[in-house]
């Protein structure tokens, strides 16, 4: 007895660590065993609670069939010959079998997750542990990668820009003299003259001239200047981008119709910044441009709306006129119905009074018959 127990308690002591192992497990972990009504969940950790959106004593004693999908990605055959192949594959080797997607079903929908299977003993009993990893968000995460990466090379692309500072290399002039001998030309300008392109200027084109552009004043001024057109790019890259994330999130949804109306309005913004980046003098006059088309497009629909509202109304108030000529029809008939139902009642009334004075008279004649 006391080898009993103690067997006993260790098994006990066992299930019990194994049963926290389970429940501290990311992943989700069910046991099912094997009997005559078909393959039932014995056990299943908190996290497959939590995913399927059921409790313990719900998910307990439910069956694959009602867990699983009807249609798995892995073939087009019913879900019941799929079990028993991946049934007779895991009697087959009893390591387990390789990694299988599989969607399941839970209490408000439907996920994917790749499945490993390995048989075991449940209080005695075959039956078979799976641990899932759920993979419906891993598609999604692997567009998105790839969206981002092409996003980014076509931001690299289209926003490669020139800018309007070129850097000036001055001309040397070379001064000859008898003994053929080159002296160099001062790197500032002199007070009445100017060096460009190898020619003497007076004082009016001094503005007019490269190597006065070379100052260190104008040098600091032109890299100030440079600095905030690198932000203004940065700022509309930022913007492209934003739109690009725009376009993945509206890619999540299942109406296309809504799609195609933001990706076109998506497109005709950014074909706005393309010209801004390009031209930025030219940036009034096309936003000016762009926002009267959208006021007119806006006007449009808002008169298409308008119409539309109307003709729902007109047809609203002719739905109303008939019902009421309905109504009034209905009211006439049962008025007509309680007419008739009264005459009925006033014929019967006769026709039983008639009824008793034929009684009467019968009753009469045969008494004055007896007299005589």
């Amino acid at each position: 007895m006391g080898n009993k127990q103690n067997s006993f308690v260790i098994a006990r002591r066992h299930q019990r660590s194994y049963e926290k192992r389970i429940n501290q497990n990311y992943d989700l972990v069910l046991a099912f065993t094997l009997k005559k009504k078909g393959i039932l969940c014995a056990k299943a950790n908190k996290t497959a609670c939590k995913i399927f959106g059921y409790k313990k004593k719900e998910i307990h004693n439910m069956s694959i069939i009602e867990l699983s999908n009807s249609r798995q990605p892995i073939s087009n055959k019913p879900l019941l010959k799929i079990i028993e192949e991946k049934k007779a594959e895991l009697e087959k080797n009893s390591e387990g079998t390789d990694c299988l997607y599989w969607s399941f079903k839970k209490s408000f929908g439907i996920f994917y997750a790749t499945v490993n299977l390995r048989l075991i003993l449940i209080s005695g009993k075959k039956g078979f542990q799976i641990i899932l990893t759920e993979i419906s968000n891993r598609p999604k995460e692997q567009k998105q990668e790839k969206t981002l990466q092409y996003t980014q090379d076509n931001i690299l692309m289209d926003g490669a820009l020139v800018s309007d500072y070129t850097p000036y290399y001055p001309t040397k002039r070379k001064e000859t003299n008898k003994n053929n001998k080159s002296k160099k030309t001062p790197s500032e300008p002199k007070k009445n003259t100017t060096i460009n392109r190898g020619r003497t200027l007076k004082k009016t084109s001094i503005s007019n001239s490269r190597s006065y552009s070379c100052t260190p004043k104008i040098i600091k001024q032109k890299n100030e200047e440079k600095k905030k057109k690198q932000k203004d790019n940065d700022n509309l890259l930022l913007v492209l981008s934003k739109i690009q994330e725009i376009k993945l999130e509206i890619s999540s949804f299942d109406n296309k119709e809504l799609e195609d109306k933001v990706n076109q309005k998506l497109r005709k913004y950014i074909q706005l910044i393309r010209v801004i980046l390009q031209d930025k003098e030219k940036d009034a006059q096309i936003l000016q441009n762009s926002i009267s088309r959208e006021r007119k497009e806006n006007v449009k629909n808002i008169q298409t709306l308008e119409n539309t509202l109307q003709r729902r109304l007109k047809g609203i108030e002719k739905e109303k006129e008939k019902r009421i000529q309905l109504e009034e029809e209905n009211n006439k008939s049962k008025k007509q119905i309680s007419d008739f139902k009264k005459l009925f009642n006033m014929q019967l009334g006769l026709n039983t009074e008639i009824g008793n004075c034929l009684e009467i008279t019968k009753t009469t004649n045969n008494e004055k018959k007896n007299q005589n």
